[in-house]
Order: C-alpha cells, then sequence, then structure tokens
C-alpha cells in the first residue's frame, strides 16, 4: 500500500507554503484577510495530503481488518433522581402538626 506523497504531491504542498510566505509580503487590506487566506491553504493543503489515504483505501478495498471488542462495554449512565419538592399543608403553614399545636 502506497502511504506516502508522491513528488508531485510534494511539490503542490510546497507551492501552498510559498504562497503563505510571498502573501505575508503584500500589505494588509482587512482585519481577517491573512487569517482567511490561511484557513484555505490549510484546506487545499490537507485536501493533497489525504491523497495518500484514498489511494490505500481504494488499493486494499475489501481487506479491512477484524473489529476488536473491548471488554467490558459502556457503562450505563446513573440518573440524577427528581428534586422533590416540600409539601405546604392546607393552612399554608411549613411547620409540623406537633409544633403547630404546641
Amino acid at each position: 500500500m502506497t502511504a506516502d506523497l508522491t513528488i508531485s504531491e510534494k511539490v503542490v504542498c510546497r507551492l501552498l507554503e510559498a504562497a503563505w510566505s510571498h502573501y505575508l509580503t503584500l500589505p494588509a487590506e482587512r482585519r481577517d484577510e491573512a487569517m482567511e487566506f490561511r484557513r484555505k491553504l490549510d484546506d487545499a493543503a490537507a485536501v493533497v495530503k489525504m491523497r495518500p489515504a484514498h489511494r490505500s483505501v481504494q488499493e486494499g478495498a475489501g481487506e479491512l481488518p477484524p473489529i476488536e471488542i473491548i471488554a467490558g462495554g459502556a457503562r450505563p449512565q446513573k440518573r440524577k433522581r427528581s428534586a422533590t419538592a416540600a409539601t405546604v399543608p392546607s393552612g399554608g403553614s411549613t411547620k409540623s402538626p406537633e409544633r403547630i399545636s404546641a
């Protein structure tokens, strides 16, 4: 399986790096312009750098490794109890009946 960038792909990555270096020599026109340009260059570089992975998937189609099952599995989540509100007697007092009669 191929896992490395080809020479042409390496050249493209280097050109993208050079584009960033040359861009930095330009005068700034907008506040976020440089970061926007950098993000787009990073996106383009990511596409190029993923090419070996795509090739290896195409070469090894149908030859997926077996899935390893880890003993124990997921733990069940403990649920919080619902809060019980204090009940107020019909008389509107929160005192216990023993304390009211005293």
